[in-house]
């Protein structure tokens, strides 16, 4: 499930209050659900975000819908890993396709089906939901579930399935008094918790009405699927950082970071790290669901595994957009260095930069053969 323009900042405590993350933190029991501490976004805008997610390579500056015709299925695509695997793949988009052209996209990658806002509108028509139920920037995710769930009703083979949302993204014009969303306690605690001398220039009540809104449809459409199909596995994220934050700030921690939340209800994994980025997604799927043996591409790592003797990763690097991290700190060429605790901070600070512009080197060099993949292909002449 990738969510539009959902970040990191909306499971802090403080939303508590309001129950902003109420629905997915509910799932959290490190036992089925689990939250990583730290998830990097590896692009900054949806047409990217989608273009790693659907070909499995990182973000190269280019915008996939543009090179149409001059690349082919990559063999780090997710569509056709579990295509391998026998499952029937399809992606899903609340919006409409020819933006980005992502269901031409899809195709090229492996994905046996496609659908986008023109078929979520077409299974709508005549059926008792709210009376607005779209924007120019697509359909309403509480709509887009309930098609994916009679989609996937109808599959006679095991599926995945890849969904973009659409709704929490300006306009943010869901109609929150029909879904009974606390708007005026949501009011309350803007006013009381946020001063408007120190929020950001375009924050407001409004867009905590739409995360909360989102929270509770995303919550609602798991458990949903978790009674119809109880052997499911559920990876929540987002496309990119939300590009808004209640607070002004420049804090990698905020302006780079996406939720990763996994959830099965039968499946009790063990977590392999606690920091990651979107390139990770695939291979944790496939650890879960694949037969040992499995050969598969992939830039990233897994993050969970059904094998319980695989050791943590104290030294796991992740690499996003623009950003890199570790177990200790985050860091950008803008901010520098942001440790997670006081206690990594007292490490040699010379020590980590220099590791982190290391690192943050290697990040470069992988989109330059990202960049290669994507021109000249994957045999190099």
């Amino acid at each position: 499930m990738i969510s539009e323009s959902f970040s990191d900042w909306a499971f802090d405590p403080v939303f508590d209050k309001i129950g902003l993350t109420s629905g997915l933190k509910s799932l959290i029991d490190n036992k089925h659900g689990f939250k990583l501490a730290h998830f990097l976004e590896n692009a900054p805008c949806t047409t990217r975000s989608l273009g790693v997610q659907l070909t499995g390579i990182p973000q190269t500056d280019f915008l996939l819908y543009k090179l149409l015709g001059r690349f082919s299925l990559f063999e780090t695509a997710p569509g056709n890993i579990f295509h391998q695997l026998g499952y029937e793949s399809t992606f899903y988009y609340g919006g409409y396709s020819v933006w980005g052209e992502f269901a031409k996209i899809a195709t090229i990658e492996g994905f046996d089906k496609t659908y986008d806002a023109i078929n979520v509108l077409k299974f709508a028509k005549g059926k008792n939901y709210q009376k607005h139920i779209q924007n120019e920037w697509g359909v309403h995710d509480n709509i887009l579930f309930d098609f994916i769930g009679q989609k996937v009703s109808l599959s006679s083979k095991p599926t995945f399935n890849m969904i973009m949302t659409s709704s929490v993204h300006p306009p943010y014009d869901v109609d929150l008094n029909y879904f009974d969303v606390p708007i005026q306690k949501i009011q309350n605690f803007w006013k009381e918790n946020f001063p408007k001398n120190k929020i950001t220039n375009g924050m407001d009540a409004n867009i905590l009405g739409h995360i909360w809104w989102y929270d509770k449809q995303v919550t609602h459409f798991i458990l949903k699927m978790s009674q119809v199909f109880p052997d499911s596995l559920f990876v929540i994220t987002a496309d990119h950082y939300g590009r808004i934050s209640p607070i002004p700030t420049n804090k990698p921690s905020i302006t780079h970071t996406v939720p990763f939340i996994l959830y099965s209800p039968v499946l009790s994994p063990k977590q392999l790290a606690n920091i990651g980025s979107h390139i990770d997604i695939t291979p944790t799927i496939v650890e879960l669901v694949s037969p040992k043996g499995f050969v598969y591409h992939s830039f990233g790592t897994p993050l969970f595994s059904n094998n319980h003797t695989l050791s943590f990763q104290r030294n796991k690097i992740a690499l996003g957009f623009e950003v890199i991290g570790n177990e200790q700190f985050l860091y950008t060429p803008d901010f520098g260095l942001e440790y997670f605790t006081t206690t990594a901070q007292k490490r040699n600070i010379e020590n980590d930069e220099d590791l982190a512009k290391e690192i943050y080197q290697k990040q470069n060099e992988l989109d330059d053969l990202s960049l290669y993949l994507l021109i000249k292909g994957h045999i190099i002449k």
